[in-house]
């Protein structure tokens, strides 16, 4: 027999069969034989009649030595978005199996939620295999999303950050505040941000997303001084490059002509 720690055998051969006959010695149990050691063993068989006399055999067992598998530990609970994990065992050579696996790699993804086993197995010379068996539990990690971020001016002071899913998250980022989903407009100045929103389920599964907060410099609208108007010649007045313009004319031009006198004012945004 090929030597084997784990899983003992049913012992038969013992004749005559009945109740009271029985199996012992070193690697003895319940009639199970475990053959823990290679090299050679002695099982005995006993066998008490009616009358309580009885007899006893022996036979000699060689077992024959397997290969001794070193299976890197693998952990008992990950998340079903833990990246791919190699897997490492020795004597080179042997096989992976295992729903998730292909070569050498372990994918929680592709295992799924829930009780998953990963095994190696490896052959030796004279046939006999060893299998190291280890059990993952994969939980389910939460899927985090994130609205596109809305454009902040840079004279904004501070903002609050919205948009991630599920709630309770945290936001971070240079600027961003964890503690009260805060970005420092003023602090950050004109520049895009990376936001990340990170969420960790109660399972201590941990899914995150990022997204670039830009904050826009503020257009700065010019007329000059104050304009005169002479008879009948229109002053033009012109606020400077923007996207969108707003007089207190109605008028939604970049320049508009005048020949009334007033106080003329323009809001102006830009993209």
């Amino acid at each position: 027999v090929c030597q084997n720690k784990k899983t003992p055998f049913a012992l038969s051969g013992g004749s005559p069969v009945g109740p009271s006959g029985y199996y012992f010695g070193q690697n003895v149990q319940a009639n199970k034989y475990l053959p823990r050691v290679a090299g050679l063993d002695t099982v005995y068989y006993v066998f008490f009649n009616a009358q309580s006399c009885k007899d006893t055999a022996a036979a000699t067992i060689t077992i024959q030595p397997a290969p001794n598998v070193l299976f890197d530990t693998l952990p008992l609970l990950i998340c079903n978005n833990t990246p791919v994990i190699s897997l490492n065992a020795t004597p080179a050579g042997g096989t992976y199996s295992g729903t998730g696996v292909t070569g050498n790699q372990f994918d929680p993804s592709v295992a799924g939620v829930g009780s998953n086993s990963v095994s190696y197995s490896a052959t030796g010379a004279n046939s006999c295999v060893t299998v190291e068996t280890q059990n993952i539990t994969i939980l389910q990690a939460p899927s985090v999303t994130l609205d596109d971020l809305a454009p902040a001016c840079e004279y904004d002071f501070v903002i609050t950050l919205t948009g991630g899913l599920p709630t309770r998250g945290k936001y971070y980022g240079q600027f961003a505040n964890p503690n009260n989903s805060k970005f420092d407009v003023l602090a950050a100045g004109v520049g895009v941000y990376p936001i990340t929103y990170i969420y960790e389920e109660f399972n201590g599964c941990i899914d995150s997303v990022t997204k670039n907060l830009e904050v826009l410099e503020t257009p700065n609208a010019k007329f000059g001084g104050d304009k005169q108007i002479c008879g009948t010649h229109p002053v033009i007045l012109d606020a400077g490059a923007a996207t969108s313009y707003r007089w207190n004319t109605s008028d939604t031009t970049r320049t508009i002509s005048v020949l009334r006198q007033g106080n003329y004012k323009v809001t102006i945004t830009n993209a």
